[in-house]
């Protein structure tokens, strides 16, 4: 899906820094579990929808005042504790960054600690992230299970969660047809904060009393993005869908 890499999601990025720029505070984080995918691929399966790729990220702040020196004894405890993942760490005079990835079956799991360096401290984050191709319910579980060793061995309460979907419908869908892009909305049932209507792209912002969590900015709170876009040459339309936001490259 790296084709959906163009000027109308560039418009789409710039969109949502505006939002945040003019106000963004973030409200509590929902506990990380599979309840959102799920939602998701509901909609999505009931739509007649192929879901191509999901992901879960969790993602946390580096502490204040940390060091190089607590950066390196967080990737030794890692390390430790997830022998079975391939490590690979890079260090610049300003910039330190630990990544993990392991492959098991239709998983794959990737650790990850990113961070700026001043003379004073180091500021960034640790995220884990876990992606697949297939979604049901033994993979459910078997990621939820995953899901919370994880947290355990690595986060904090204050972690944040995102969660996408992306895959295609095998139809083009008519995008001068408000209506019919607003029941997308609908299938959450969101109010739109943010709409983006292109020739052959959509992207909404909206509220959905679906999602727990929520970000919120002066045009209001929101808790999922959708985004569509016209495959003129496979005639099909793609698709991505992020609580709070979309995170997946598209």
């Amino acid at each position: 899906m790296h084709g959906w890499i163009s000027k109308s999601w560039t418009v789409f990025a710039l969109a949502l820094l505006v939002l945040f720029i003019h106000g963004f505070a973030r409200d509590e984080r929902p506990v990380a579990k599979t309840g959102d995918l799920n939602t998701m691929f509901n909609v999505i399966q009931t739509r007649g929808g192929k879901v191509e790729r999901w992901l879960l990220l969790l993602r946390e702040e580096i502490p204040g005042h940390a060091t190089v020196y607590d950066l390196e004894k967080t990737a030794e405890h890692w390390k430790s504790r997830y022998p079975h993942f391939r490590w690979d760490k890079t260090v610049t005079a300003t910039t330190w960054k630990l990544e993990g990835t392991y492959r098991e079956g239709p998983f794959t799991e990737t650790l990850q600690v990113v961070a700026g360096l001043t003379q004073e401290e180091a500021q960034g984050f640790s995220s884990y992230k876990i992606e697949g191709t297939s979604w049901n319910q033994a993979i459910r579980k078997h990621v939820d299970s995953k899901i919370r060793k994880k947290i355990t061995g690595i986060f904090h309460e204050n972690a944040e969660v995102f969660t996408c979907l992306n895959g295609t419908f095998s139809d083009k869908i008519d995008f001068v047809d408000l209506e019919n892009i607003r029941s997308f909305a609908l299938d959450f049932r969101a109010e739109i904060v943010e709409l983006i209507n292109e020739k052959d792209f959509i992207a909404l912002t909206g509220l959905s009393p679906f999602f727990a969590g929520q970000l919120r900015t002066l045009n209001g709170p929101f808790n999922v993005q959708i985004a569509l876009r016209l495959d003129e040459k496979e005639n099909r339309t793609n698709f991505a869908i992020g609580t709070p936001i979309i995170t997946a490259e598209y």
